[in-house]
């Protein structure tokens, strides 16, 4: 896996700009942590995650505003709500991933995952738990945040095991935010309109945005 480091918008700029089709990103505030789903975190890694998500069906019903139509749509319901599965965020959109990986200040080197990927799950023909390698998801725009944030999966037949590690048909590249730049960035990302109202649309997404803004009023 290629990796990079970049401490300017300039040297973002140079990245992006040689991005290719097929591409997606996921930002992580911190550049050690692996590409691991919950489902595959402690204490999570010790049930199958299949259970979850029939418990969750068994009992979400009269709270969601739309009813799933398959497994792939009953997973992707689960994620958005915090349930542990075998799902991993990605987005189209690289500048989004830039904001998750700055969005919470922390004094260490953050990280963005750029991966150009070969084929996409056909969820028409396979159920979610038959995939045995590590495939990408597009979902229905099920939910306004998958929309806002241009959102997608990656499905893991074995979440224990980091993306990095995994057998995955496609390019996996690492572009890491060196820690003395990630505040700076997350100023420049608001200047282009990224920010927690805009990334989320949701009251929460500008509640935490009016508290920024009032932090750095100056």
């Amino acid at each position: 896996m290629k990796e990079y480091r970049i401490k300017t918008f300039s040297d973002l700029h140079k990245l992006l700009d040689s991005s290719e089709r097929l591409t997606i990103y996921r930002g992580q505030s911190n550049a050690d942590w692996e590409l691991v789903p919950k489902a595959g975190r402690e204490p999570f890694n010790k049930v199958n995650d299949k259970y979850a998500i029939e418990y969750f069906k068994d009992n979400s019903l009269p709270f969601l505003d739309i009813t799933p139509e398959n497994d792939w749509e009953w997973l992707a319901f689960a994620q958005h709500h915090g349930v542990p599965t075998r799902l991993l965020d990605w987005t189209k959109n690289p500048m989004i991933a830039m904001f998750f990986a700055v969005a919470v200040d922390e004094d260490c080197d953050a990280a963005v995952y750029k991966f150009k990927y070969e084929n996409y799950a056909l969820t028409e023909k396979k159920a979610p738990f038959d995939f045995k390698i590590v495939t990408v998801y597009k979902p229905r725009s099920i939910t306004k945040r998958i929309i806002a944030q241009q959102g997608l999966f990656t499905i893991h037949p074995n979440p224990s095991k980091s993306f990095s590690k995994a057998p995955a048909k496609g390019t996996l590249e690492k572009i890491i935010i060196d820690k003395d730049y990630r505040k700076k960035l997350k100023f420049e990302l608001h200047r282009y309109g990224y920010n927690h109202f805009s990334v989320f649309q949701d009251l929460q997404g500008l509640s935490e945005y009016i508290e920024w803004r009032w932090m750095n009023r100056e």
